[in-house]
């Protein structure tokens, strides 16, 4: 057996079977009633804490005077959030100022 060959297998190995060790501790968590109530209280920090950058992002948008209405942002869930740029738009706040966020994508449904 070539030394490719041993790496292919145990690569095989490896990708196959993955560890159970995330699997054990998400198990442990949600069966243990004070560390399911942390880990709930957590994601609801977490939650919070993304709505108040909505907010404050908007908020900050409006008192620099910007024309366009951002308040979707305000209303969106989840952690990520739908800007509303252009591919334009998104480049400039990447050549200039060094931000980087995902550019407007179109789904195969809308081609």
């Amino acid at each position: 057996m070539t030394a490719f060959s041993q790496v292919k297998s145990i690569a095989r190995v490896i990708y196959s079977n993955p560890p159970a060790h995330g699997a054990a501790v998400v198990t442990e968590i949600l069966n243990d009633a004070a560390l399911r109530a942390e880990w709930e209280q957590e994601v609801a920090d977490m939650r919070d804490r993304i709505q108040e950058m909505r907010t404050l992002f908007v908020q900050t948008l409006k008192d620099l005077g910007v024309d366009a209405d951002f308040s979707f942002i305000e209303r969106q869930n989840g952690m990520f959030s739908f800007s509303g740029l252009n591919k334009d738009q998104v480049n400039r706040l990447k050549d200039e100022f060094g931000i980087y966020i995902v550019a407007l994508a179109v789904s195969a449904w809308q081609v």
